[in-house]
C-alpha cells in the first residue's frame, strides 16, 4: 500500500487535483486553494440570513457532522467539524443537481486524515493536538479536502441525484456478480428473502468507509493505483459464505479486477444498460476522471 506519509500527494495526483507536471504543481494548487477560500465569505454566511432552502441545507449538515466517525477523536475535534461543515456546504451549494446527501460526509473524512498526516510525527493523527498547527496549515488541509472530494464525486454524482440511480445500479451489479462468483451464497440470501439493497446500500453510498477503520480508509485503494488515475466504483471486498464459513486467501472471490470474471450469462444481463457509464457505474467497471482517455 501507500505509506501514510505520502498519501496526501498520491491522492491529489490520482484524483487529478495536483498536476503531474512538477512545474505546474505549486501555481495550480495555490490557485485552487484561493478559489475555495473565496467561496467562504460568499456562501458560508450567518445562517439566519440564508434563504429557506440553504438554511435547511446548512442545518442538515450541522446535524450530520457530529455523527460522522463518532469513535474517532480527530473527526470529533470541533476544529475539524467546522472544517468539514464548510467543505460539505460549499460543495452542496456549488452542485445543486445533487446537493448534500447523507453519506457524503463519510467520503470527506479520509481526506482530512490523509492531508493532516504530513504535519504529525507519529503514526496516529487521531491522537495529535491540532493546536500545534497554524491557521495556514489548517486552511490548506481544508481546501485540499474540498477539491479531492469534488474530484471523486464528479464521477459518482449519479449516486446522489434524485432516486440515487447510480447506487441502485451498483447494487444490481453486486447481486449479479454474487450469482456468478458464489452461487451458493446467492441461493442462501434468496432463501432467506434478503434483499441486497438492505445491506449493500450503505456500502455503495459511503464506498465502504463505514465498514473499515478510518486510518486504512485514508489510503488510496490498490485498485486505483493498479489501473492508473481512476475512481473505483467500490473497493475490493470479500464475500462471506452462507453458513459459518468465511472464504479466505486465494480461494476468496475478489471484487473487482484481480482476475477476469467468468463469462456473462447467456442472456447478457450483466452487460446490459448502464455498463461503462461515467457516473454511478457499477462493479467492476473502472471510470476515468473527466477529460481522461477511455481505457
Amino acid at each position: 500500500g501507500v505509506p501514510p506519509v505520502v498519501r496526501s500527494p498520491v491522492w491529489q495526483l490520482l484524483l487529478g487535483y495536483l498536476p503531474s507536471h512538477r512545474e505546474r504543481q505549486v501555481a495550480t494548487i495555490e490557485r485552487k486553494r484561493a478559489e475555495y477560500w473565496a467561496c467562504i465569505p460568499q456562501y458560508f454566511t450567518d445562517i439566519e440570513t440564508l434563504p429557506p432552502y440553504e438554511r435547511s441545507l446548512r442545518h442538515q449538515i450541522a446535524i450530520d457532522v457530529p455523527r460522522t466517525n463518532p469513535d474517532c477523536p480527530l473527526v470529533q475535534n470541533p476544529v475539524i467539524q467546522k472544517m468539514l461543515e464548510r467543505v460539505l456546504y460549499i460543495w452542496a451549494i456549488r452542485h445543486p443537481a445533487s446537493g448534500y446527501v447523507q453519506g457524503i460526509n463519510d467520503l470527506a473524512t479520509p481526506f482530512f486524515v490523509a492531508f493532516l498526516r504530513p504535519f504529525f510525527d507519529l503514526d496516529d493523527p487521531a491522537q495529535q493536538d491540532l493546536g500545534t498547527l497554524s491557521a495556514a496549515q489548517l486552511n490548506e488541509v481544508e481546501a485540499d479536502a474540498y477539491w479531492c472530494l469534488s474530484k471523486m464525486l464528479d464521477v459518482i454524482q449519479d449516486n446522489y441525484t434524485f432516486a440515487q440511480k447510480g447506487i441502485q445500479l451498483q447494487v444490481q451489479k453486486l447481486e449479479e456478480l454474487t450469482r456468478r462468483l458464489d452461487a451458493k451464497l446467492a441461493r442462501h440470501l434468496e432463501s432467506q428473502h434478503v434483499q441486497y439493497l438492505q445491506f449493500a446500500f450503505r456500502w455503495m453510498n459511503c464506498l465502504l468507509t463505514r465498514e473499515f477503520p478510518l486510518a486504512p480508509a485514508a489510503a488510496p485503494p490498490r485498485y486505483l493505483l493498479r489501473r492508473g488515475r481512476r475512481v473505483p466504483a467500490l473497493p475490493r471486498v470479500r464475500l462471506r459464505g452462507p453458513a459459518d464459513q468465511v472464504q479466505q486467501g486465494a480461494d476468496a472471490p475478489r471484487l473487482p479486477g484481480d482476475h477476469h470474471l467468468p463469462p456473462a450469462p447467456a442472456d447478457g444481463h450483466l452487460d446490459g444498460a448502464g455498463h461503462g457509464r461515467a457516473a454511478g457505474a457499477g462493479l467492476p467497471v473502472d471510470v476515468p476522471l473527466p477529460g481522461q482517455p477511455q481505457p
